[in-house]
């Protein structure tokens, strides 16, 4: 988008006052303020979800005596759900400022000596493609629907969680 400085240099690049210049200033002024007041919402949605997570985080640890994190890096995910391309990436960028899941896993890591509870590092490496009803390994096939050598049938990213909620509670 064409900034206001830069717009009034190219009106004043326009010999003489027209009304059109006048149209275009107006519209400057207007787009301008638009912008301000959209980074001003985007800050203020930041806020109130740091906040939810902060208190968020605050309840699970009250509520439970250990907690397991899956132990990956959250930038890895990002550039490797990106592989679709450029648009993919964008996607991922844009999607990953909006949940802003480091931070909530770092609400979680503060959280937790206030209230007592242990955060459990949960190894990610089988998470996804280990059954939860019987323990079989599945092939990883890039599907968001697997399906076990025993018949089971699971979204990925449901089953994962399964895992991660038992194992946190063995102590894996």
């Amino acid at each position: 988008p064409i900034t206001r400085p830069r717009l009034y240099r190219l009106l004043h690049l326009v010999p003489g006052e027209s009304a059109h210049s006048y149209e275009l200033m107006r519209w400057s002024a207007f787009v301008t303020s638009r912008y301000r007041e959209q980074r001003r919402l985007e800050l203020w949605i930041q806020h109130k979800r740091n906040d939810c997570y902060r208190k968020w985080a605050l309840d699970l640890c009250r509520r439970y005596k250990a907690i397991g994190i899956e132990d990956f890096a959250l930038s890895k995910l990002r550039t490797k759900r990106s592989k679709e391309g450029k648009i993919g990436l964008q996607l991922a960028e844009k999607y990953g400022r909006l949940a802003n899941l480091s931070f909530l896993r770092l609400c979680l890591k503060d959280a937790a000596p206030k209230t007592g509870t242990e955060i459990r590092k949960i190894p990610s490496q089988r998470t996804t493609i280990t059954c939860n009803v019987c323990g079989q390994l599945v092939e990883n096939t890039g599907a968001l629907v697997l399906i076990c050598p025993n018949g089971h049938q699971w979204d990925q990213d449901v089953n994962a969680g399964h895992n991660l909620v038992e194992w946190a509670q063995v102590g894996v």
